[in-house]
């Protein structure tokens, strides 16, 4: 398993992070098994700028026994810029050797 974080910074032509993720887990579902799309809460605070709701998200997708992180994160990038149509936001690709056992047993 792989999972994938984004977050577009909720930039004003954006149509949001979690419609990013789940353009971009459809896309993928060619190439990989996508496991789920979730999204997570960050702090809603005055301070913290943010558009809609300040949230995050991520994609699990199954291996199949071979991934190249490298040539994954390009994909997630060139996804992301094609589904923004902008540069925007941010991405963290974390392969199963990267996940401590901790995270993994949740």
């Amino acid at each position: 398993m792989v999972f994938i974080g984004l977050d577009d910074t909720d930039a004003l032509e954006s149509r949001g992070t979690g419609y990013l993720a789940r353009q971009i887990a459809a896309a993928l579902a060619t190439d990989y098994p996508v496991l789920g799309v979730t999204r997570h809460q960050l702090l809603r605070d005055p301070r913290v700028p943010c558009t809609r709701n300040n949230s995050s998200a991520a994609i699990a997708l199954g291996t199949n026994g071979r991934l190249s992180p490298a040539a994954l994160l390009e994909q997630v990038r060139a996804l992301m810029s094609a589904v923004c149509r902008m540069p925007c936001g941010s991405i963290a690709v974390f392969p199963p050797s990267r996940i401590r056992p901790q995270v993994d047993s949740v």
